[in-house]
Order: C-alpha cells, then sequence, then structure tokens
C-alpha cells in the first residue's frame, strides 16, 4: 500500500501546534504565580523594548489603551542562512487578564527572502503577525521588563526568483508573479522600560 508523502506544510504543522500549546499552558502557570501580586499591564502608558531572537532583532513601542489593550509599532530583521525576513508592523495587543500575558497581531509591509536547492526567491507583500507572550517587571513595577513570546508573520504577495536554483527543480517552488503565502516562525525576547 502506498502511503501519501507528507507535504511540507504537514512536516511544520506539528512542531508549530506543539511550541503554542506549549507557551500557551506556560503562559497560564505565569499567569497565575503573578496573580497573588496584583500587577497591572497599565502601571505606565509607555513601553519602550529591543527584541533579539535567534538570527534577529528588532524594536516595539507599545501605547497601554487601560489595562487590557494597547496599540503600538514594530520593526524586525531576521537573517538566517536561508529564510531573511523584514517587517514593520501596526500592532493590537490584548491583555485577557488585565496583567502580564498577552495575545496579539500585527499588520504591515513585509519582505521575505528563501534561498534553497531548489529554488532562491524575494517576496513583497503584506504580513499577518498573530503572537502571544508576556511582559513581565523586573524590579520595581513599571520600571524594566522582560518580554519573551513567539509570533507568526503569514505574508501574503507574489514571488520573484533572483537567481537560477542551484538545482533544476524550479517548479517546486512558488510560481513567479503568482500571490501566495509564506509562513515563519519568530521566537523572541524583548528587553526594556517604560515611562
Amino acid at each position: 500500500m502506498n502511503k501519501a508523502k507528507p507535504t511540507n506544510r504537514a512536516r511544520l504543522a506539528l512542531p508549530l501546534q506543539s511550541i503554542l500549546f506549549i507557551l500557551l499552558i506556560g503562559g497560564i502557570g505565569v499567569q497565575t504565580s503573578f496573580a497573588e501580586e496584583e500587577r497591572t499591564a497599565n502601571v505606565r502608558d509607555n513601553w519602550v523594548s529591543g527584541e533579539l531572537s535567534l538570527f534577529g532583532l528588532g524594536i516595539r513601542y507599545e501605547r497601554m489603551l487601560g489595562s487590557h489593550f494597547s496599540l503600538g509599532v514594530n520593526a524586525y530583521a531576521n537573517l538566517d542562512i536561508i529564510w531573511n525576513d523584514f517587517g514593520i508592523d501596526a500592532s493590537a495587543r490584548l491583555y485577557p487578564w488585565g496583567e502580564t500575558f498577552f495575545v496579539g497581531v500585527g499588520v504591515g509591509p513585509h519582505r521575505s527572502k528563501r534561498i534553497s536547492l531548489t529554488y532562491d526567491y524575494n517576496m513583497d507583500g503584506v504580513a499577518v503577525t498573530p503572537e502571544l507572550g508576556w511582559k513581565i517587571d523586573v524590579g520595581d513595577e513599571g520600571g524594566s521588563f522582560l518580554q519573551p513570546g513567539v509570533k507568526v508573520p503569514i505574508t501574503f504577495g507574489a514571488a520573484k526568483y533572483t537567481e537560477e536554483p542551484f538545482l533544476d527543480f524550479k517548479d517546486e517552488g512558488p510560481k513567479e508573479g503568482v500571490a501566495h503565502g509564506s509562513i515563519g516562525i519568530v521566537i523572541y525576547l524583548g528587553i526594556g522600560s517604560a515611562f
């Protein structure tokens, strides 16, 4: 009996689901441990942070609009060997309990570059970037903070090949000029201060 060959999307789905499940369960545990201290997300109105990921960096500004909601802007670049992403997002975050845990989404222009043995292309488009994480005060409430999280840029755009592929498998990659999507995963740690 022939089994269907798993697609790249199917191979990516299980690790992504596992990471999100672990972060969600961890967030509930962190949230309950901080609940006794009754910290609120809006101790200060303005939060600025730098973000580091395995192969990238970013900067973020967030303006609190009450204890459960914020608006902001962020810019980031991920520069690994085979997958480069650059983006600027307008973002909104919801703090469901009004404390440290947040769920957010960003929207903005995005550029992706993919390099592989089978194809090499650039894609300019618009990214919708869901994220979740925690904003944890370090020391005085509303002072310095750590912000671990994960975001998943989902870019919609058209591919443009930059070079001929190393191997002649161009049919396996996205079709040039055809609209399609690209998904990335960014696990980051933000370090910043409030004012």
